[in-house]
């Protein structure tokens, strides 16, 4: 079993002594049933689970139904469970509740009864656009947002401690190398994060097989599943632009000037189509977007230009499964900086977004550019990605005029241990999650 970070959140909402119902969203195949039901064995007595996409029978317990005694009723008669006499001890599962809207309705009845505790699992790939059986669930309950495995996670999956991981984070508070052969361990790991990603599917196949090549079968199901989904949402006869404008992200980070653009999906491609398509994906948790400043000062989102952005794949490893399989091994060998830095920036917009850090950057007509602009320790701080450790020209330039970008804090991230140059502090790129931890 995978060790994962929404189990605290679990217990944290459990231990409040009123909460609301519970709804677990998250993309495609991050892993939200396995944790649910994970931690219901673990802290219940009894766990009634109703699926109402494999087992459409299910979603006829929520028709008709007058209170909770009514529905715990229609249980027993459309599933294999037996109510528990003590609702204490019981928890119900709702697993794709957003396929069933008296379903959804059903949580505030639940949550006034007060006597159940109840987890809905919802996909956060949106309803048919011709489908009405949605509500807004906010007003029903707690939610908790899942996404793949990041990085910490990752570590954890392949027998870092904690421990290990804290002496880690040590180093970088105190500005301090790692040692040695942790460093390289680190590294190694890392290398095999970009290539597998968090994908749980892949990373239980990696752990258990050490095969990349049945790793990479995996991801190609999952980005297949993703693609019939999508196409599932609006006309089959779009299919081919939807495909098109996924598979071209890994097409657009391999090139000097990252910013996303239209017409490079297709020739005299418009925002009004592909623009949805991407919407679409960035709901569904597939991509994520980082989006081109203005100026370098907080807050950053009063001064992002909505209409000039770059999109990474929100898990690194969907996107190096789009590539040739000579990617993986010039990764193997710790080449992150092929195909124009597309992996390293994306393998670093993965790290950062799954810790919770919303992506800018900031990039001139001129050329200048940094990848990533975020806070760190309170500060604005420019985050510069580079195979050695060292000030890049745009750091410099930004750094020495102070004057005009008012941000005087860089990282240097890259081939390096812990290094602090002036007012530049070089890591390591597997550094890159504890830049948003407190």
């Amino acid at each position: 079993m995978l060790k994962r970070k929404v189990e605290q959140q679990f217990v944290n909402w459990k231990s409040n002594r009123n909460h609301k119902p519970v709804i677990v969203t998250g993309c495609l195949q991050c892993g939200k049933t396995t944790s649910v039901l994970e931690f219901a064995e673990k802290n219940y007595e009894h766990t009634v689970y109703l699926n109402l996409v494999c087992n459409p029978k299910h979603r006829l317990i929520f028709s008709n139904w007058d209170d909770i005694n009514a529905i715990m009723k229609k249980i027993e008669s459309f599933s294999e469970y037996k109510v528990s006499s003590d609702p204490a001890s019981t928890v119900i599962v709702i697993d794709e509740i957003q396929q069933c809207l008296q379903a959804q309705l059903a949580l505030d009845s639940f949550y006034r009864d007060g006597r159940y505790d109840v987890i809905g699992i919802k996909n956060s790939l949106p309803m048919n656009s011709h489908s009405k059986q949605s509500v807004s669930l906010y007003d029903y309950n707690t939610e908790i947002v899942m996404r793949p495995l990041d990085f910490e996670e990752f570590l954890w999956a392949n027998g870092i401690s904690e421990s290990v991981i804290d002496m880690m984070a040590e180093c970088l508070n105190n500005e301090k190398p790692v040692n040695p052969a942790l460093h390289y361990r680190f590294n190694r790991l890392l290398s095999y994060y970009a290539i597998v990603g968090g994908m749980p599917a892949a990373v239980n196949t990696f752990i258990k097989t050490k095969q990349l090549n049945q790793v990479l079968k995996i991801q190609r199901e999952i980005i297949h599943r993703f693609e019939k989904q999508l196409v599932n949402l609006v006309f089959y006869t779009k299919e081919y632009e939807i495909k098109a404008c996924l598979r071209s992200i890994a097409n657009q980070l391999n090139r000097d000037n990252k910013k996303f653009q239209y017409a490079s999906v297709k020739q005299k491609g418009r925002t009004t189509v592909f623009g949805e398509y991407l919407q679409l994906m960035e709901r569904c948790g597939m991509i994520i977007r980082s989006y081109n400043l203005t100026n370098i000062e907080l807050p950053f989102k009063y001064y992002a230009k909505q209409n000039c952005f770059k999109v990474y794949m929100a898990d690194c490893g969907l996107l190096v499964s789009m590539f040739e399989p000579e990617v993986r091994f010039d990764i193997l060998l710790g080449k992150y900086h092929v195909l124009n830095n597309a992996i390293v920036e994306n393998l670093i917009a993965d790290m950062l977004n799954k810790e919770g850090t919303r992506l800018y950057y900031y990039r001139k007509t001129s050329g200048l550019e940094i990848n990533f602009i975020i806070q760190y320790k309170g500060k604005c701080t420019l985050v510069d990605i580079s195979g050695q450790s060292g000030n890049a020209k745009a750091v410099k330039t930004i750094l020495h005029d102070t004057d005009k970008y008012h941000v005087n804090k860089a990282i240097n991230l890259g081939d390096t241990n812990v290094e602090r140059n002036g007012n530049v502090l070089s890591l390591p790129l597997y550094m890159a999650f504890l830049l948003n931890r407190d």
